[in-house]
């Protein structure tokens, strides 16, 4: 049933307009909603992407800082990613120092430089009290992040910090964002992403993002920092260990083979020495007896002479003097003092002089003549068949004085070398047992070359030789005469043979002896007679300071 209904074929105009524009709102109404909805669908898409990359870049930066403890592969993994996030060339990575005074460029990350520009920032230091506005030290001390899209060089001047224009200077950034890198809200250093070819171009929502990170770096770099410490004190520790094991095994060995030296000669000392109460001994067997023991005594002396150094430099209490060492007397004493030897062991001997030679040079003579007879010592007994030759030459370009001990002997490998200036050691200890030693001579002579602000190396070939160079800067020799030929050399050489002949030496005085050995006494009283001084002996210093008040000295 249909009540008021009716039906018509057309309807009038204005009927048709108001109909028709009713649907047309309807219709823009409904659209303008489906587009409002599809926009804002659209945009929360976008933002979930958005937030869902930020959480995947996020995660896998959580994994680059937290996968290993190694800071260079902690770093290349941090840039790995961040580098998908922003267009940087060069990472810096600085750190304040312990004591808080400065601040250090550890690493440099990136191929921007050439590897002298790394060796150049890497390790660069700058004061935070000083150089405080520098861009690199404000930020840090301000706890703010810094950031410049276009760096120039008026904006560099404006700091007012050298620091900042010097590497400016060196290297013009085109831009510089820079971050503390801060651990429990404490700053201990920054990181820096700088430009040298385009423009960092960094929005502030990217600029936050950055620092969401650098938060995470700053931990991943103090866990890093802590590792490596761990790693450097256990190794230091290992290394402790081991040198301390080494060195006790060592002072083992030296001490037995210690006892054996010095057992050796007093053996012979006292053996002959009560071999000249026999009086059925013949005159040559009396003087061959008493050259032994004179022999043992010096070597015995020599021993406990090297035991006294090598105390010393271990207290640092050892001293040297610096006075004119003639040139003439030191060659006198060393071809007296090899010549001999060598010739013993039918080995040639040659001192060979490059001239020009300054007739003297300042240094310690007592040490100088240590070094190289301990050297041409060894030159001797390391050497069976062919030659030990010094060579003395002066290098004016470097101002350095070589003394060069040269033999023919059984030479040392390379590990040998490395190990022969260590203390209580020879090459190997089969060198001991078959030509004794106590291992102290080259480390003692390598202390003094030290102390005399000289240099002791060695080159050698097993089975050919070995060549140690004593290199020493020989002091003022402005006031030095100089030897240009053997000629030249050999005339001063016998001049001063003839002024030092020991039977023309005679004293004159009165010497003042403090000795309480009651044999020592008898000795002195013995050689003083003979050089014609008058003396006296007291027993200790006391007396002796007690004496001298007494006696009137000349000199």
């Amino acid at each position: 049933l249909i009540v008021g209904a009716e039906y018509r074929e057309t309807l009038p105009l204005i009927a048709n307009i108001i109909t028709s524009v009713g649907l047309l709102g309807f219709g823009s109404t409904l659209g303008y909603a489906v587009v409002k909805i599809n926009t804002n669908l659209i945009k929360a898409q976008k933002k979930l992407s958005e937030q869902a990359l930020q959480m995947q870049e996020t995660s896998e930066l959580a994994y680059a800082v937290n996968a290993h403890l190694d800071l260079d592969t902690v770093m290349n993994r941090v840039i790995e990613t961040l580098k998908r996030m922003f267009s940087f060339e060069q990472v810096y990575i600085t750190l304040i120092d312990s004591e808080g005074q400065k601040l250090v460029v550890v690493k440099s990350y990136g191929e921007s430089l050439s590897p002298q520009e790394h060796a150049l920032y890497e390790g660069y230091e700058l004061s935070l009290d000083h150089d405080q506005k520098s861009i690199f030290v404000a930020p840090l001390l301000q706890n703010q992040p810094f950031y410049q899209k276009r760096v120039t060089p008026e904006l560099v001047a404006q700091t007012g910090c050298s620091v900042d224009q010097q590497l400016y200077k060196t290297k013009p950034s085109k831009s510089i964002l820079y971050l503390p890198l801060t651990v429990e809200e404490k700053v201990i250093g920054g990181i820096g992403f700088i430009n040298y070819q385009t423009p960092l171009g960094i929005e502030q929502s990217e600029l936050d993002k950055i620092s969401h990170y650098v938060v995470q770096i700053s931990t991943a770099i103090r866990n890093s920092l802590l590792f490596e410490e761990l790693q450097q004190t256990r190794d230091s520790a290992l290394i402790a260990q081991q040198a301390a094991e080494s060195s006790e095994a060592a002072k083992s060995h030296f001490l037995a083979n210690m006892s054996h030296e010095i057992r050796t000669p007093m053996t012979a000392i006292i053996g002959y020495s009560e071999s000249l109460r026999d009086d059925d001994i013949s005159i040559d067997e009396k003087r061959h007896f008493i050259e032994t023991i004179i022999r043992n005594g010096k070597h015995l002396l020599t021993i406990i002479n090297d035991i006294l150094d090598l105390s010393k430099i271990e207290a640092n209490k050892l001293e040297v003097i610096e006075v004119p060492v003639p040139m003439v007397s030191l060659i006198q004493d060393l071809k007296a003092h090899i010549s001999l030897k060598a010739q013993e062991k039918g080995l040639s001997f040659d001192m060979s002089p490059i001239f020009p030679l300054p007739s003297y040079f300042i240094s310690d003579p007592t040490r100088i003549k240590q070094i190289l007879f301990n050297l041409a010592n060894n030159a001797v007994k390391f050497t069976q068949n062919g030659s030990i030759n010094i060579l003395i030459r002066y290098e004016e370009e470097s101002d350095t004085l070589y003394f060069e001990i040269k033999d023919t002997g059984i030479g040392l490998t390379p590990e040998q070398q490395k190990r022969v200036f260590e203390p209580f050691i020879q090459a190997d200890n089969s060198m001991t047992r078959k030509y004794g030693g106590t291992g102290l001579g080259l480390y003692i002579s390598k202390q003094l070359a030290g102390l005399l602000n000289g240099e002791l190396y060695v080159d050698s070939q097993p089975g050919l030789g070995s060549e140690f160079v004593l290199a020493l800067h020989p002091g003022n020799l402005s006031d030095a005469e100089w030897f240009n030929s053997h000629a030249n050399l050999a005339s001063e050489m016998k001049a001063a043979e003839l002024s030092t002949a020991f039977d023309e030496i005679k004293l004159n005085g009165h010497v003042l002896i403090a000795e309480d050995n009651l044999e020592n006494q008898a000795l002195l009283t013995h050689i003083l007679n003979i050089m014609g001084v008058n003396f006296t002996i007291v027993n200790n210093g006391v007396e002796a300071l007690e004496t001298i008040t007494l006696i009137a000295y000349s000199r």
